[in-house]
């Protein structure tokens, strides 16, 4: 087997694993989303009981709004990164005719930049 060979046999490979790896990631998401959610329910009652027969609901509404908030940023970033990998990786993966990553190679030094910082 010679070079080529060798690396277009591991780099079918790692797209495999990459591929299969995102497709398990996002289940996990999926589910840790619906037993979030399930619990923050439960979470919300029980405060709701407490709260109701302490008389004071305010020891439990902060935490509550507080635990919305990281919630709603955790899950908010994870499906970003979700949406990055989906719409940038994996039809970069897909297709192997396209052997540029991107629209814009960062490496290449672009004139149009440059022009835009001398007129500055």
């Amino acid at each position: 087997m010679d070079r080529n060979e060798k690396l277009a046999k591991k780099y079918s490979f790692i797209r495999d694993k990459i591929i299969k790896n995102y497709e398990k990631g996002c289940k996990y998401l999926k589910n840790a989303k619906i037993i979030v959610a399930v619990l923050f329910v439960i979470y919300t009652i029980i405060c709701f009981i407490i709260g109701y027969n302490n008389g004071d609901i305010m020891n439990t509404l902060i935490p509550w709004v507080i635990m919305i908030f990281v919630l709603v940023f955790v899950f908010i970033l994870l499906d970003y990164f979700k949406y990055l990998i989906a719409d940038k990786v994996i039809p970069y993966l897909n297709n192997e005719d396209e052997l540029e990553y991107g629209e814009y190679d960062i490496f290449i030094e672009r004139d149009d930049l440059l022009v835009e910082e001398e007129d500055d």
